[in-house]
């Protein structure tokens, strides 16, 4: 009889310990998710700050240049778009327009969607 009760236990026991490890490997898949996801989450935002330095570069060269033209402010801006490294990486495309008497900057992401746009009077 004792022994029953002996093999029922250490069974009883096994099976705990099957229990705890799936729950760990559980947590540990799920930890491993979480930190791959905080990392591309870090990458995607250290790439948009860089986009905005692009932008914000741009506009104290031109704070430099008084009375910039529209081909000026066009050259000032792919300059800091190349020199931010983020041509090579594809992340943004820099796209320049005039109009009316306006130069529009504006930073696109890959998928079509602005990151940043801005809008100064110039001359053409």
């Amino acid at each position: 009889m004792k022994t029953r009760k002996k093999s029922r236990i250490q069974m009883f026991i096994m099976a705990d310990v099957i229990a705890a490890m799936a729950l760990l490997l559980i947590l540990g898949v799920a930890f491993s998710i979480s930190l791959r996801v905080l990392g591309k989450m870090s990458h995607n935002v250290s790439e948009d700050r860089r986009g905005i330095a692009v932008v914000d570069n741009t506009l104290e060269r031109l704070g430099a240049t008084p009375d910039a033209s529209a081909a000026r402010i066009q050259q000032i801006f792919q300059e800091e778009f190349t020199a931010s490294g983020l041509e090579s990486r594809k992340a943004f495309k820099p796209e320049f327009a005039y109009s009316g008497g306006k130069a529009h900057l504006e930073l696109k992401r890959p998928n079509g969607k602005p990151l940043i746009a801005v809008e100064l009077e110039c001359a053409p």
